[in-house]
């Protein structure tokens, strides 16, 4: 009797074992990599005021997939939330906010999955920093004419593990250039048109600044300047849009004109 219950024991721990050793946790986004049990791994860099998506696989590697996934330690002043799903979505997804006032240096987040049978833990370090986001203009100058719309390119990228969102601005007039919005998808790179369209000739130096919409950062000022050259019509409206930028000194003469093309 006492040898059965030994042996039943025995089987007992080591199926529970088994089953210990054989559940996983993986991590499919920002990279994909196995989570061991107790340990922690070294994330990614990602900057303050970004929301870091993660995405782990439901497959526990039995026949029992996790139920859910939750932070159950995370930094002081960090904000972590499971992101409900459909029940037949086989991913589970942690949303991590990082403050916008947030120091550099590297952070760990503990992590814990589980089912109705098992539950697992592991660790990850996120590395917060400062410029991950870089961008540069096609050309520091372009020639158009009036009234003709002209095309600055805008090249983005992101070395951070989280998306980023930027605002660019310009000390243009609002109906030559509006402000534009761009996100950028995480350790990527991306090309934003900026259109302008120069209601007025001369040469008009101007600036764009790239500003971070997640923390208020500034992250670029780039100055261009454009040419425009006029046209037949443009010199005699030149009054009612604004004089030329470089022309002060014939204030009088465009009045003028711009009075006998009314009349006209």
């Amino acid at each position: 009797m006492f040898k059965t219950f030994l042996v039943l024991s025995m089987l007992l721990a080591f199926t529970q074992f088994s089953l210990a050793a054989s559940t996983q946790l993986l991590l499919v986004s920002p990279v994909e990599k196995f989570l061991p049990e107790g340990q922690a791994i070294e994330l990614g860099s990602a900057q303050p005021g970004e929301r870091i998506e993660l995405i782990f696989s439901a497959n526990s590697g039995t026949e029992n997939p996790w139920e859910s996934v939750k932070a159950e330690s995370i930094p002081q002043g960090w904000n972590a939330f499971e992101v409900m799903q459909e029940r037949n979505d086989n991913t589970l997804i942690v949303m991590v906010e990082i403050p916008k006032d947030s120091s550099e240096g590297a952070f760990r987040l503990d992590i814990k999955a589980e089912n109705s049978q098992e539950s697992r833990r592991a660790s990850i370090i996120v590395f917060v920093e400062e410029g991950l986001l870089s961008v540069q203009l096609d050309s520091l100058q372009k020639k158009t004419i009036v009234g003709e719309q002209v095309q600055f390119l805008l090249f983005l990228n992101n070395d951070s593990i989280a998306e980023h969102s930027v605002i660019v601005k310009s000390s243009l007039p609002l109906t030559w250039f509006s402000q534009q919005q761009i996100s950028i998808s995480p350790k990527s790179a991306k090309q934003a048109v900026l259109k302008v369209f120069p209601k007025n000739y001369g040469e008009k130096k101007f600036s764009l600044t790239v500003i971070s919409s997640l923390n208020g950062k500034t992250i670029a000022e780039i100055k261009p300047r454009l040419e425009v050259k006029p046209t037949l019509k443009s010199k005699y409206e030149a009054a009612m849009y604004g004089f030329p930028f470089f022309t002060p000194s014939l204030i009088p003469y465009y009045i003028f004109n711009s009075f006998i093309s009314q009349l006209s």
